[in-house]
């Protein structure tokens, strides 16, 4: 269902199951348009002005390895010290 609304609307995913998004590109490559990190989406945010970084949120971000997330992308953590002036937290 996820990967399905995500198609039908246009949108990007979120996953750390590299299967699922494999699978997307084989079988719907016309229509599937990424797979994007978390901090991807949170850089993104901090681009567009959407939020505004503060030590709260980079505290989120420090439990990512706490809470065992997906290890980010190497050129999303050199986006997110390039935006915030901070080293990532996480994994």
């Amino acid at each position: 269902m996820f990967l399905a609304c995500a198609l039908v609307n246009g949108y990007k995913i979120s996953t750390g199951d590299e299967s699922l998004a494999l699978f997307a590109l084989q079988e719907f490559r016309d229509e599937f348009h990424d797979n994007i990190s978390p901090l991807g989406i949170i850089n993104g945010w901090m681009r567009e002005g959407l939020i505004e970084w503060n030590d709260q949120l980079h505290s989120y971000v420090a439990d990512w390895r706490i809470n065992n997330e997906h290890p980010q992308p190497k050129k999303q953590i050199r986006e997110f010290k390039k935006l915030t002036g901070l080293s990532y937290p996480g994994s």
